[in-house]
Parts: C-alpha cells; structure tokens; sequence
C-alpha cells in the first residue's frame, strides 16, 4: 500500500509535497487539450495492428444495431417521433459542432 502526502489549501493552485526531495504539482485552472483531432481521415489513422482492427470491429458490431433500431423508428414511427428523433440528432450534432468551433477560436494557453 502506498501513501501520498501532499499539502494544499483550497485558493492555491500549487500542491506542496511533503517530501523534502519531492517536487510541488502545479494545478492549471483551466484544463486544455492541444491540436486535439475532430474528425482524422481514415487514410491517415489507418494501421495494421490488433488494436486498429479490434476498435474497427467493436464500432461494427456495435453501431449496425443501433443504425437497424434508428431506420426501424424512421420508417415505421409516427411523426412525432421522427421529429424527436430529428431533434435528438441535431441537438448532439449543434452540441459537437459548438465544442470543436469553441477550441479553435479559443486561444490556448501553455501551463
């Protein structure tokens, strides 16, 4: 079992460690990712690895089913719930579109 000590107060953003060799945590306010990647070709994310081909199939398997139930509830549902189901799909597309336009107009700052 391991022990971490570590001293702090609620208005700082340093955490002291109480070892005397160890080295203080700086803790930013804000936590951003840098060139993070919206939507990366396949081309380029391609790799012949078990991990790759693993990911592939758990994305097939897993989204097919869901694509069948989405088409079921379009052709065969009424039209309030095709329009709540429009609604859902633009709400979770606006929502993405907003947070990857939010990182790029936002200027990141290196901690």
């Amino acid at each position: 079992m391991l022990r971490f000590t570590f001293l702090t107060s609620a208005l700082e953003n340093i955490v002291h460690n109480r070892v005397n060799s160890g080295v203080d945590l700086s803790i930013p306010e804000k936590y951003v990712v840098l060139d993070q990647i919206f939507l990366e070709p396949f081309w380029k994310e391609f790799t012949m690895s078990w991990s790759y081909w693993g990911s592939a199939l758990k994305n097939i398997v897993g989204f097919i089913p869901l694509g069948f139930l989405l088409l079921r509830s379009v052709v065969r549902g009424t039209p309030g719930q095709r329009v709540a189901l429009m609604a859902v799909f633009l709400g979770a597309l606006s929502v993405s579109l907003l947070r990857f336009s939010s990182r790029i107009f936002r200027r990141a700052t290196p901690v």
